[in-house]
């Protein structure tokens, strides 16, 4: 086992820290992040520490004292190790062969010194005027009020089941849509035969965010909570399965986090994780 450690002095509260699984020696794409970093911050002035988990690796963060510790996990190798760091540190790595990296930086480190990836990564909040384009990585949606997935009344009963979203208004999938207006429509797979609720307070972890071209007026902004490569989510419930959140909306006239918030009616809000 192999490790390195690497510190700077300063005070600082707030760490922001990778759990990184990029094989030593190789490159990935911006759409491949999330499937091989894991990232999550820890203010250090909480009195409690922070646990993250990702694909096999548990990292533990706590600060007692004037120490930093960190303790870490890999069921796949049985790694377990433990480390302390000054707490004035502005940054540190731990690594671990083959393809194990944890890292830390601190708000004033990540300011002077992070690539521009990281700062909005980190750094950069979504307000009302931001594009929902520009956040397809660290984000999580959240359910505002609760939703509720009809059993359809007449016909086969089908798994899938959609809600789409206008105009601040919650209509059926078959429902008219004005052709001018963008819309977002949600689709989840219930296992029950009759109305399925989505509560209120649900935070639902996108798998994959893509925007799709339809045409040379329109596109098509989808969150998908489902690795269909893998088979696996990370939101499934006993009742259903959320499958894709697909908003589209014109070319010339990019969604914002307003015009988002409009159209749901504030009933779904995304977050920086």
């Amino acid at each position: 086992m192999l490790f390195a450690l690497t510190g700077l002095q300063a005070m600082a509260q707030i760490y922001h820290c990778n759990i990184n699984l990029i094989p030593a020696g190789e490159t990935i794409s911006e759409e491949q992040v999330d499937k091989h970093i894991k990232r999550f911050s820890y203010d250090a002035s909480s009195k409690d520490g922070i646990l993250s988990k990702f694909k096999g690796v548990e990292v533990f963060v706590w600060k007692k004292a004037n120490l930093l510790n960190l303790m870490v996990k890999r069921e796949s190798s049985k790694l377990e190790l433990a480390t302390k760091y000054h707490a004035d540190q502005e940054s540190i790595i731990l690594r671990v062969k083959p393809d194990l990296e944890i890292s830390c930086m601190t708000d004033k480190k990540l300011n002077s010194q992070g690539t521009v990836v990281e700062k909005k990564l980190y750094l950069d909040k979504i307000t009302d005027e931001s594009m929902l384009k520009d956040f397809t990585l660290k984000v999580e949606v959240q359910i505002e009020k609760d939703l509720k997935f009809k059993r359809p009344t007449h016909g086969p009963t089908d798994k899938m089941r959609s809600i789409l979203f206008q105009n601040g208004e919650l209509l059926p999938p078959n429902a008219p849509k004005d052709k001018n207006a963008d819309f977002c429509i949600f689709h989840v797979r219930v296992k029950v035969d009759e109305d399925t609720i989505m509560p209120a307070g649900t935070g639902l972890q996108p798998l994959d965010i893509r925007i799709l071209s339809n045409n040379d007026t329109q596109e098509v902004l989808t969150y998908n909570f489902v690795d269909f490569e893998n088979g696996k989510t990370e939101t499934e419930t006993f009742a259903y399965i959320p499958f894709s959140l697909e908003c589209r909306y014109q070319k010339n006239e990019p969604m914002t986090y307003r015009s988002f918030k409009k159209i749901t009616g504030n009933r779904i809000t995304i977050k920086r994780k």
